[in-house]
């Protein structure tokens, strides 16, 4: 996989991607991409790590990747909150096409990850860059509402209350 040329097709398209080869602590080659400042100026950035898997051999043969997009949000939860975001999270993704938040209860943060499995020699990269599109879009839509659950200024059942009205 010629991550090279994805890092230069995503600053083709706009990004800022940073490639972190294997090595100073990376077991896998790593790609930064610094993503809009959200709403209140935080930065934000999702991490891509490409990841070679070993699959049953085919009669095409060919090495396949895991391509993980990771991102952290920039806000915590707070512990009075926990189980109000978990539910949000899992409300949302139930939602979307490309479900993929989190609540992670060690960290008491949210989290947003997408994998695309991908042959080694035919992804193409307009596929990485409308990924981190997607995933713009998402964060963009949902993150204060997840924020305002996180905090515990929004209960989830307020959340499910607001959505129905919504709905009407």
């Amino acid at each position: 996989m010629d991550i090279n040329a994805i890092e230069q097709a995503l600053t083709n398209e706009g990004f800022d991607a940073t490639l972190l080869p294997e090595g100073e602590g990376r077991l896998f080659p790593q790609m930064l991409v610094y993503l809009t400042n959200d709403e209140v100026g935080r930065e934000r950035c999702v991490t891509i790590t490409f990841k070679e898997q070993i699959l049953a051999t085919t009669d095409e043969g060919g090495s396949y990747y895991a391509i993980d997009f990771f991102t952290k949000l920039p806000f915590d939860v707070h512990p009075l909150a926990s189980t109000d975001t978990a539910q949000a999270t899992s409300f949302i993704n139930r939602t979307l096409e490309f479900p993929g938040f989190a609540h992670d209860e060690l960290e008491q943060c949210v989290t947003y990850r997408h994998v695309l499995l991908a042959p080694e020699d035919k992804l193409d990269t307009r596929i990485v860059a409308s990924i981190l599109g997607i995933i713009l879009l998402l964060l963009d839509t949902f993150s204060a509402t997840l924020e305002n659950v996180a905090a515990a200024q929004m209960p989830f059942q307020q959340l499910l209350e607001d959505t129905v009205a919504g709905l009407r």
